[in-house]
């Protein structure tokens, strides 16, 4: 009998190890406690994920893009883009046509003013010479932008500076501390770049715009949004971990 349990215990071993790498990998663990982007204290100013807030079906026009926190960009009539099953990792996403889709959250309640932290899973389709991915709200109030150029670069109200990442038509994770001369860059996991100490900018971000400009018409995107996560502040260095391996988990950019 006993050694028939230990022949059953040496087989069934490698399930057990298989399950708790499981387990580890859908709590995203720091420690024992499952990590979300509500974990760190920074102030969580947005939140909007493809798989939450929609309830559609595939090619789906989506007029509200309902946040898990903040505000939920919105679109109207023809400038709607479409909900998209199973497009990365078995998660939907939101396809932006490249020729006029556009959504805006409005101004939030307060303006962001930098430092602050953005997290964001993107796709471009096609390649264009500037596409704009993100916006922020209202012309000479402040606001951030991310657009394709050889290299993706970053615009925050004074230069556009090339991150350490060529553009591509991969999907992709970047992890965006907005600091002046002090903002940094991480793509899909790697290195932080600190865009050789130059400022994009000072500005404050009053608002999100995604796919276009945030006039809602010029250089558009066509693209996949996935997720976009804004924090106050910069992350300590263990809700970096976690932010970036919370990602990986989900949407396995890298």
């Amino acid at each position: 009998m006993k050694r028939t349990l230990l022949i059953l215990l040496v087989l069934c071993a490698p399930l057990f190890m298989a399950a708790d790498r499981r387990t580890a990998m859908r709590n995203y663990t720091s420690g024992s406690a499952a990590w979300s982007p509500t974990t760190p204290a920074n102030t969580l100013r947005e939140w909007i994920k493809a798989d939450v807030g929609l309830g559609l079906n595939n090619g789906d026009p989506v007029s509200t893009w309902t946040a898990s926190a903040g505000k939920s960009p919105t679109a109207s009539g023809s400038a709607r883009p479409f909900f998209t099953n199973n497009v990365q990792n078995g998660l939907p996403a939101i396809q932006f046509d490249g020729v006029n889709d556009y959504m805006d959250t409005g101004n939030f309640t307060s303006s962001q003013a930098q430092p602050y932290t953005v997290l964001m899973v993107f796709k471009l389709i096609t390649t264009a010479s500037q596409a704009r991915l993100i916006d922020g709200d209202t012309a000479g109030t402040g606001r951030l932008i991310l657009r394709s150029g050889g290299n993706w670069n970053v615009y925050s109200g004074s230069a556009f500076q090339n991150t350490a990442q060529s553009e591509d038509t991969n999907f992709n994770t970047l992890l965006l501390e907005v600091n002046g001369t002090t903002s940094t860059n991480s793509w899909n996991g790697g290195a932080t770049d600190n865009f050789a100490g130059t400022s994009p900018g000072t500005d404050n971000l009053p608002g999100i715009g995604l796919g276009c400009s945030n006039d809602g018409s010029t250089q558009p995107a066509k693209m996949f949004w996935c997720e976009l996560i804004v924090w106050d502040g910069r992350l300590s260095t263990a809700d970096r971990t976690s932010a970036l391996s919370y990602i990986r988990t989900r949407w396995a950019t890298w």
